[in-house]
């Protein structure tokens, strides 16, 4: 693929979100679950319910500066949470407690993949939207399951170091193999304890300068990632030969039909 006579090159980087292998929620003695009965795992702490007060995990601390030693991070001397606000059913406080500015874990390396920061987050509750065949009282409808919610993460961010689907299929596999050996997650795909999303740009190869960049959300399959990026960098290619520009937005990727759909602009974020 070349622009205006110049080949152009694949920037990709990633966010990968890893459910850590507590016994108990990020903030409250709420045990983790997977397969139980929906919203039997919660209190008034992840509720969000007024007066109630969270308390880190200190399981999940430990873990995260685990997780920081492994890759070669420097590990912050001092580390704070923050409130990351939006409104949505699945998270019950108007909030995500979050670390911002000043993260668990800063730099570091996984094979030739620079890490740009590790830090540590509660998880959303499960969302699940209803269609035609799951109508209730004859309409559809979506349902929350607050069971997930508050769960301990810790989100891995890498530089934009990675030039392929295929490359960055293989970092994953071999960033999930360093998890397990390290016991800080089952990174169990298929249950959601590692998903990853895809920060994705073109640009005249051998430039320095960054494109614009789109983000994949939420992908849970190694196949389903690779698959995505392929067809972001298809999509961008045709847009840019085409004569257009690409937006900066987050995109879903469909494994079933393979279509690429955007989710909603991110024109003025800088994460």
């Amino acid at each position: 693929m070349s622009e205006q006579g110049g080949e152009l090159e694949a920037v990709i980087g990633l966010e990968i979100h890893i459910q850590l292998a507590t016994a108990t929620k990020m903030f409250c003695s709420c045990a983790l679950s997977f397969g139980d009965p929906p919203n039997t795992h919660t209190c008034p702490v992840c509720l969000g319910l007024p007066g109630s007060l969270p308390v880190a995990n200190a399981r999940a601390v430990h873990f995260g500066l685990m997780i920081g030693l492994a890759l070669g991070s420097e590990l912050a001397p001092r580390s704070i949470f923050h409130r990351k606000n939006y409104f949505y059913p699945d998270l019950p406080k108007g909030y995500q407690i979050s670390q911002y500015d000043e993260p668990l874990c800063r730099g570091g390396h996984l094979g030739e993949v620079r890490i740009h920061r590790v830090h540590l987050e509660e998880d959303a509750a499960k969302l699940t939207h209803l269609g035609a065949s799951g109508r209730i009282h004859g309409s559809d409808a979506s349902i929350v399951d607050f069971n997930r919610g508050g769960t301990p993460l810790a989100e891995i961010v890498t530089e934009p170091d990675l030039r392929s689907a295929e490359q960055a299929g293989e970092w994953l596999k071999l960033l999930r193999t360093t998890m397990r050996r390290l016991g800080v997650s089952d990174v169990n795909m298929e249950e959601g304890s590692l998903r990853c999303d895809a920060n994705i740009s073109l640009r005249a190869a051998g430039s320095e300068q960054l494109g614009v960049k789109t983000e994949l959300k939420n992908m849970n399959s190694f196949r389903f990632i690779e698959r995505g990026i392929r067809a972001e960098i298809a999509r961008q290619q045709k847009l840019i030969a085409g004569g257009g520009t690409v937006t900066q937005e987050t995109l879903h990727f469909d494994p079933a039909s393979g279509a690429i759909t955007s989710l909603r602009s991110k024109e003025e974020a800088h994460d």
